[in-house]
């Protein structure tokens, strides 16, 4: 059904120019509503596009349009049909009706893309651009000075089929398509000096990390400096099985210096169950990596972007 529909739109012009191009707004828009409701769907594409066309400015043929995407069960095509319609009329029905249509849009945070400021919208177009291209070190710069204007902020965010998640408080930025390979990045500093910045590519299925996951991460605490590789599974956002730990941990006698480097080799591993790490057996495990902060069971809800 929903490739049926789908076709129609590229028949579209030439089936609106066989007669039914001559109608008024309220006669195409009567019409989508009788082929709606007689499940005549292919008609019902047509003469609501027809209507949308001769008046972009009045919602209710979007309203019908995305009636029908959903009675398909084109879920994709029923919000962009709303996101359009929106944009196009400022309708609070549509907005609340697209609202609704996912857990995601109403986290705690989100906006919709074009109603951020244009210098947060400048500011992820950017972002995303310079971290999928694996431009870390202007991805680290660019989060070391976000344009918030106050803390402890997280947004939540939709720009070209991807779902974006950044907090200012920890300079974190996720960015998770519906299928296919995400992306994640900080970078920061604590009020004890302690330094980080981290780069991940990683599987995602239904807007969610599953599959193979990699990270590496640079940190820098007093006389310690740590680069360090991790690769593993994580499956629905939480961390599983056994995680592959290797790089460099550095130390300094002279810090401003940098006199005196001892540095030593790790190449270790670390077991998970869904997000719990297992008891340490080897005492060379211990290991102060980023993946100890893992998403614990309890935080399983907030993790999970799908709808």
């Amino acid at each position: 059904m929903k490739r049926i529909v789908g076709g129609l739109i590229i028949l579209l012009l030439v089936l609106c120019s066989c007669g039914k191009g001559t109608l008024t707004w309220q006669e195409q828009y009567d019409l989508g509503m009788r082929y709606l409701d007689e499940g005549n769907y292919q008609e019902a594409v047509i003469t609501f596009t027809a209507a949308i066309e001769i008046d972009p400015k009045r919602a209710e043929a979007y309203a019908g349009l995305s009636d029908l995407y959903r009675a398909v069960g084109d879920d994709d095509m029923f919000r962009r049909t709303l996101q359009k319609g929106y944009d196009a009329t400022a309708d609070m029905v549509l907005y609340d009706k697209l609202k609704s249509s996912s857990q995601f849009y109403m986290r705690y945070g989100f906006s919709f893309f074009n109603q951020l400021k244009p210098e947060q919208r400048k500011f992820i177009s950017d972002l995303v651009d310079v971290i999928i291209n694996g431009d870390k070190d202007s991805a680290w710069e660019m989060l070391e000075n976000t344009p918030w204007e106050e803390n402890h902020t997280t947004l939540y965010t939709e720009c070209d089929q991807v779902r974006i998640g950044v907090n200012s408080e920890t300079n974190r930025i996720e960015i998770r398509p519906r299928n296919g390979i995400g992306y994640y990045c900080s970078a920061g500093k604590t009020a004890d000096d302690w330094t980080w910045r981290d780069y991940g590519t990683g599987a995602c299925e239904n807007w969610t990390w599953n599959g193979e996951h990699s990270l590496y991460s640079e940190s820098w605490f007093q006389a310690r400096i740590d680069r360090i590789n991790f690769n593993g599974q994580m499956v629905d956002g939480l961390l599983d099985g056994r995680i592959y730990i290797t790089g460099t941990q550095t130390y300094l006698d002279d810090i401003d210096e940098h006199e005196n480097v001892k540095t030593q080799s790790l190449n270790t591993t670390k077991e998970y169950d869904r997000g719990s790490l297992l008891p340490i057996t080897d005492e060379r495990d211990r290991l102060d990596g980023v993946f100890n902060a893992s998403y614990s069971k309890e935080d399983v809800e907030s993790i999970k972007w799908g709808d």
